[in-house]
């Protein structure tokens, strides 16, 4: 509208409807996935054309788009620290003999407001948790880092190939 008073005011006749959109470059022939992701290139060649599209909407998406990859990011790392950090502090504990210190630091760490249960209870249970975690840490450190490994694996390799090839698309 401000160009349209601006050429009113400066004697011009007002554009005809198609001289008011500008005409972008055709987009390079490339499959949705990827248009997606460059499309923030041709957001600029928008801002300065009429063409009834929200250059903001476009880098809206995109923005959001990238959140949701960090968001992803953040959260495969609590999993893997998740399931990677406890079989690892019970084969630490196992290796330096912790079993005592250990049992005494999980106990300290027991809440206060559970004062029905006993001391001597509470100890018995950090002992068990010790033993048990202590037997179990290898197994499960060792079926942590297989699962991890196919998922990496997994992500890897069939991410690139789906961004490849788009018949390998399922939606």
């Amino acid at each position: 509208m401000l160009i349209l008073q601006l050429r009113g005011s400066a004697g011009l006749s007002p554009a005809s409807p198609s001289e008011s959109r500008c005409t972008l470059p055709a987009p390079p022939p490339m499959s949705t996935r990827q248009w997606e992701r460059h499309s923030s290139y041709f957001v600029s060649s928008r801002a300065r054309c009429f063409t009834g599209r929200s250059p903001v909407r476009t880098l809206t998406r995109s923005s959001q788009r990238h959140e949701m990859k960090i968001a992803r990011k953040v959260l495969l790392i609590c999993a893997l620290l998740g399931s990677l950090v406890p079989p690892i502090f019970f084969l630490t504990v196992r290796h330096f003999h912790l079993e005592g210190e250990a049992a005494e630091w999980m106990v300290s760490l027991w809440p206060r407001s559970l004062g029905e249960v006993a001391l001597e209870d509470r100890r018995a249970m950090a002992d068990m948790m010790i033993t048990y975690g202590e037997l179990a840490g290898a197994t499960i450190l060792t079926y942590s880092v297989i699962g991890w490994s196919v998922v990496f694996f997994w992500r890897l390799f069939f991410k690139r190939a789906d961004a490849r090839d788009p018949s390998l698309r399922s939606g």
